[in-house]
């Protein structure tokens, strides 16, 4: 989905092979220590957040880890979709790749190679 005023320019790939997240509910491996601090990510998720997760691993935190996972399980279900979406007023530009794709309205992206995505963008404040 190409939402008006967006200009895609060279377009080798940009794609949605099926159903897709946007990387939303990613394991990223965060601190010194690899996968033993791999963290769920979403969207919108802070540094103090992310630190928090990451961190707290300890069997007084499960409770918190629990609540953690089940709202980024509801966060990846609610973001769940099989089209790739550009919003309105998008500049794209030479796009060798994208891959699932989520690019929020008035986003600037230039030469691209992205592969998940989730770019959170406003007309009046381009990312």
């Amino acid at each position: 989905v190409v939402r008006s005023n967006s200009i895609i320019m060279g377009c080798g790939v940009i794609s949605c092979t099926g159903s897709t997240a946007f990387g939303n509910g990613t394991a990223l491996p965060l601190g010194l220590d690899g996968a033993g601090r791999s963290t769920r990510c979403f969207a919108e998720i802070s540094v103090a957040l992310a630190a928090e997760v990451a961190c707290n691993r300890d069997k007084a935190s499960a409770a918190m880890q629990a609540a953690y996972n089940a709202a980024i399980d509801d966060y990846v279900k609610a973001a769940t979709s099989t089209r790739s979406i550009i919003g309105r007023g998008c500049c794209i530009t030479n796009c060798p790749r994208l891959v699932d794709v989520f690019i929020g309205d008035g986003a600037r992206v230039r030469d691209s190679e992205l592969q998940r995505v989730t770019l959170l963008s406003l007309p009046d404040k381009h990312t």
